[in-house]
C-alpha cells in the first residue's frame, strides 16, 4: 500500500497537464489496490473435529457447516483478490500508456527504490514481493539502491542462517550494477559544499578563520580517504562538525586540528576514541592504526607526519607524554640531524609540529566535550 501510494502522489506531479486523465488513473489504482490488500489466501482445509472434542452429534454437524461456509468465504475472497490484481495491472499498463503518450517512443516507467536494506527484514521482503508480482508489467522497470551483504543478511535473519539469499534475491533482480566510489577528495569536497561547512567557516568572526579552515579541508583531506571509511560515516562525521559548528559560540574558536582529528577517530573507532581523549593509551597506538589502515601507508610519509606531531601533541594535554617524543627529540640532535635521511626527517618534522603545538596549545579536552554535545542532536549510532 505504501509502494502504491507513493507511486500515485508521483502521478500528480506527471500529469499535470492532463489532470482529469491522471486523476481516473490515481483513483483505479487505490480502488485496485485496497482490494489486493485485504488478507485472502487459496486455503485447503482438512478440520478434524471427530475425537478431538467430547461434542454430540448435532454439535458436531453445526461446526461443520461452519467450516464449510469458512471454506467458502476464503476461496471467495481468493477469487475477487485474482479480479483485483488483475484490475491492477491492467491499470498499471494504461498509465504507461499515457506516460509514454506523444513521446515518439515508447519509454518505460522508472520506479527508484533507495536504500532497500535499512528497512525491517520483513517489509524488505514484503516490498521486493509485491514489486515482482503487483508491479509484473511491460514498461515498468525498477531500480533498487541496495547494500547487497547487508540486504542478503537481513533475509538470513528472517528465513535462516543457512538460507540462499543470493538465490533468493536472483528472483527479483534481473540486472546487478555496482555504483563505484566516487574519488575520495571528490567526495569530502562534496561533502564540505553540500552540508554548508564552507558557508558555515566564511560565517565565523575570528582573527584566525581562514587558517582554521585551510586547516580543516586539508586534514580532512588527508585523513578520510586512505581510511577507507563508507560514504555514510563520511556523512556521519561532517554532519558532527556541523553540529560542533553551529553550536560554538561566535568568535570562537572551532579548534580546526582537534575537530578533524577527533571526529574522525570517533566514527571509525570509537573505543580507540574514549581511550585516546581519556589519557588511557599511548599516542603511538592511534598512529600505528592509523599506519595499518587499508590506505594508511600515506601516513608513512609526508604529510602524515604533521598528523603525527598532532597526535603525539594532543596526547600530552591529557598527560600521555608518548616515549616516541623523546625518541624524535634525540634524533633531532638539536636541530643538525641529516634532513636528507628519511628517518631523520621524519624526527624532525614530527618534532618540530609537536614544539609548535605545545607553543600556541593544544584544545582536546575542549573539542572532546563539544563533541560529546553533539551526540544530543545523533542518533546514528546503530545505522
Amino acid at each position: 500500500m505504501a509502494l502504491v501510494e507513493e507511486l500515485r502522489a508521483e502521478i500528480s506531479t506527471l500529469m499535470e497537464d492532463d489532470p482529469s486523465r491522471g486523476k481516473d488513473i490515481s483513483k483505479k489504482l487505490k480502488k485496485s489496490s485496497i482490494a489486493i490488500a485485504k488478507k485472502g489466501v487459496p486455503i485447503a482445509l482438512r478440520v478434524l473435529t471427530s475425537g478431538l472434542l467430547n461434542i454430540d452429534e448435532k454439535s458436531e454437524d453445526q461446526i461443520s457447516e461452519l467450516v464449510s461456509e469458512i471454506a467458502k468465504e476464503r476461496v471467495d475472497e481468493y477469487s475477487r483478490r485474482k479480479n483485483s490484481i488483475g484490475g491492477f495491472k491492467k491499470t498499471l499498463k494504461d498509465l504507461v500508456s499515457v506516460l509514454s503518450k506523444g513521446e515518439g517512443s515508447e519509454k518505460p516507467l522508472v520506479i527508484f527504490i533507495d536504500e532497500l536494506d535499512r528497512c525491517r527484514p520483513p517489509y524488505a521482503i514484503s516490498l521486493l514481493e509485491h514489486a515482482k508480482h503487483l508491479f509484473s508489467v511491460p514498461g515498468i522497470v525498477f531500480v533498487i539502491s541496495v547494500d547487497r551483504t547487508q540486504l542478503s543478511n537481513s533475509i538470513c535473519a528472517v528465513y535462516g542462517e543457512r538460507f540462499d539469499a543470493d538465490g533468493y534475491l536472483r528472483r527479483f533482480i534481473d540486472l546487478d550494477f555496482v555504483l563505484p566510489d566516487p574519488p575520495g577528495k571528490d567526495f569530502v569536497h562534496h561533502l564540505f559544499e553540500t552540508m554548508g561547512i564552507f558557508d558555515l567557516l566564511d560565517q565565523r568572526n575570528h582573527h584566525k578563520a581562514d587558517q582554521e579552515k585551510k586547516e580543516l579541508y586539508d586534514l580532512l583531506n588527508l585523513i578520510l580517504p586512505p581510511l577507507g571509511l563508507s560514504l555514510r560515516t563520511q556523512i556521519h562525521i561532517f554532519s558532527r562538525i556541523k553540529i560542533v559548528m553551529m553550536t560554538t559560540q561566535e568568535g570562537h574558536r572551532i579548534f580546526s586540528k582537534e575537530l578533524a582529528l577527533l571526529t574522525v577517530l570517533r566514527e571509525w573507532n570509537q573505543p580507540l576514541f574514549e581511550e585516546f581523549i581519556s589519557g588511557t593509551v599511548d599516542p603511538k597506538e592511534i598512529i600505528d592504526v592509523l599506519e595499518n589502515a587499508s590506505g594508511g601507508s600515506i601516513f608513512l610519509n609526508r604529510p602524515g607526519w604533521f598528523l603525527e606531531g598532532y597526535i603525539l601533541a594532543m596526547g600530552a594535554e591529557v598527560g600521555r607524554i608518548s616515549p616516541l617524543i623523546q625518541t624524535y627529540k634525540n634524533r633531532t640532535k638539536d636541530g643538525s640531524a641529516d634532513q636528507f635521511h628519511s628517518r631523520e626527517k621524519r624526527a624532525v618534522d614530527v618534532y618540530n609540529q609537536i614544539r609548535k603545538m605545545e607553543e600556541t596549545g593544544t584544545f582536546l579536552r575542549a573539542t572532546a566535550s563539544r563533541i560529546a554535545f553533539s551526540d544530543r542532536f545523533l542518533n546514528h549510532r546503530n545505522s
